[in-house]
């Protein structure tokens, strides 16, 4: 593979013990595509319902438990993994934190 984003998958990994490179398990790849920018998970539909998802979640924690409605669409683009939190399970629009 020459691809440095796909050859991550055969070496991207750390055996615990040498700390040698060993190939990514699936969920290592999984999070591997999701937060590298040059696969553009963050524009997929999944990707989408995910960020609606957590959005829905914070308002109705923000709401007490009650039925929040979700937020409008935003009109600008998701800012990509990278950029958002590493804490964060899904990257969140720019604008929609209403």
């Amino acid at each position: 593979m020459t691809d440095p984003k796909a050859s991550a998958a055969l070496s991207g990994g750390r055996d615990p013990k040498t700390g040698r490179p060993v190939p990514m398990s699936l969920d290592e790849w999984k999070g591997h595509i999701q937060s590298h920018p040059g696969f553009g998970w963050d524009k997929t539909p999944a990707a989408q319902e995910k960020v609606a998802s957590l959005i829905q979640g914070i308002q109705q924690e923000m709401a007490g438990g009650q039925q929040a409605q979700a937020a409008a669409p935003s009109q600008q683009p998701m800012p990509s993994p990278a950029q958002a939190e590493p804490s964060m399970a899904a990257p969140m629009p720019q604008g929609s934190a209403q």
